[in-house]
């Protein structure tokens, strides 16, 4: 795993923020958008990956954990830096820095646990709708977007 810069989190996503062209193409950012590239990102570690909407969240899960890698203690936060995605393509990043910088609250959790990466998180009653509806996965991404 390679970061293509050594910005701090808050410059690697200011820049994110101020460059959408380079991580998403021409489209706006928009929440839709942001969920298939991350089912993307998962998609490359052979999981089944499913996509859902439960009120204003979007949630990626799969049944391996594609972050596993990166989140061990001493890396950086794929959630707050720009990584090299080469398995995508030669020049792509990977998704989960994205989902932070236009994301109004983001977290991502496994059976371990939760974890907020910004904003409020969620609520305990969304959690327990949500591990209710989806009772198999190893890995969990759900994002708001901002207003």
């Amino acid at each position: 795993m390679e970061a293509v810069s050594d910005r701090g989190d808050n410059e690697a996503l200011d820049f994110i923020r101020s460059h959408p062209q380079m991580f998403l193409g021409p489209q706006i950012p928009t929440a839709e958008l942001l969920a298939d590239a991350l089912a993307d990102a998962a998609r490359h570690s052979g999981s089944h990956v499913r996509i859902c909407r439960m009120d204003d969240w979007w949630i990626v899960t799969a049944e391996h954990d594609w972050l596993a890698a990166f989140m061990l203690p001493g890396h950086r936060s794929v959630f707050t830096n720009v990584i090299r995605f080469p398995e995508q393509c030669v020049n792509c990043c990977r998704p989960e820095a994205v989902v932070t910088a236009f994301g109004r609250d983001v977290v991502t959790a496994t059976e371990a646990g939760w974890s907020v990466i910004v904003g409020e998180g969620m609520m305990q009653e969304d959690r327990a709708r949500l591990m209710a509806i989806l009772p198999r996965w190893r890995r969990l991404v759900a994002f708001r977007m901002g207003e």
